[in-house]
């Protein structure tokens, strides 16, 4: 099971505070303000994302799940590639 956490850092090309998603103590993403109310969250591990109106939640709160896969990954071709596991 992976365990998430956050910090706090200063983006240096940007000069901005960014939260910092670690999976296992290691940097899987980040998340920084782009403009008036809103966010991104950037990461090469992210394999699912869920939006759940908040319907179904009380009180009635709309949610993002996002899962992770902290897998290590390489970037050929201007694509993420994942390593194979051996079978």
């Amino acid at each position: 099971m992976t365990r998430i956490s956050f910090r706090l850092a200063q983006h240096t090309s940007r000069d901005i505070e960014v939260v910092e998603v670690l999976c296992d103590g290691e940097v899987c993403g980040t998340i920084y303000p782009i403009e008036d109310s809103r966010m991104v969250l950037v990461s090469a591990h992210i394999r699912g994302v869920l939006h759940e109106d908040g319907t179904q939640s009380n009180p009635p709160i709309p949610t993002l799940l996002v899962d992770f896969n902290p897998e290590p990954y390489e970037i050929r071709h201007g694509r993420i590639v994942k390593p194979r596991r051996a079978q």
